[in-house]
């Protein structure tokens, strides 16, 4: 490799490492902001490649970590949306969504904290669903939750 693109390499590798200190990335984030800093097609494959030997670069893993960070606060729905958008393949978010997170549990949760402030079972209803939670759960909650008041 010349050495001008190895330096160039390395002037790039920094600005991934920077952003791997924020938090981690898909392949298809980082293909996406190399892109926009108007990067050649070969030096962005050289950069992917770097970043996969160096095992920063794998999106199953990035999935993972998603699923665990954002299952605190969102339902599987939203959740898969969002690992789609990011770029991640429907076979990898099929293999690590089978990962047991207590949707229920989590729904319970948010809608006891928001609960002074739902006035009827259509804004709870409401509330959970545009969290990404699935109908049954969110029945299955608002039913357990609205039997106690």
């Amino acid at each position: 490799m010349p050495k001008i693109i190895s330096l160039e390499v390395e002037q790039l590798m920094e600005r991934m490492y920077r952003l791997w200190n924020i938090r981690p990335r898909s392949e298809k984030e980082i293909t996406d902001y190399l892109r926009r800093l108007s990067i050649s097609t070969s030096m962005v494959d050289i950069v992917l490649a770097r970043l996969k030997q160096l095992r920063l670069l794998n999106d199953e893993q990035f999935a993972k970590s998603w699923i665990e960070a954002r299952s605190k606060k969102k339902g599987m729905i939203a959740i898969k949306a969002e690992l789609y958008r990011k770029g991640i393949s429907k076979e990898i978010i099929d293999g690590v969504t089978n990962i047991e997170i207590n949707q229920e549990e989590t729904a319970k949760k948010l809608l006891e904290k928001r609960l002074p402030r739902i006035r009827s079972r259509k804004q709870a209803y409401e509330f959970l669903v545009r969290r990404g939670f699935e109908y049954e759960i969110v029945a299955q909650v608002i039913e357990k939750i609205l039997k106690k008041r």
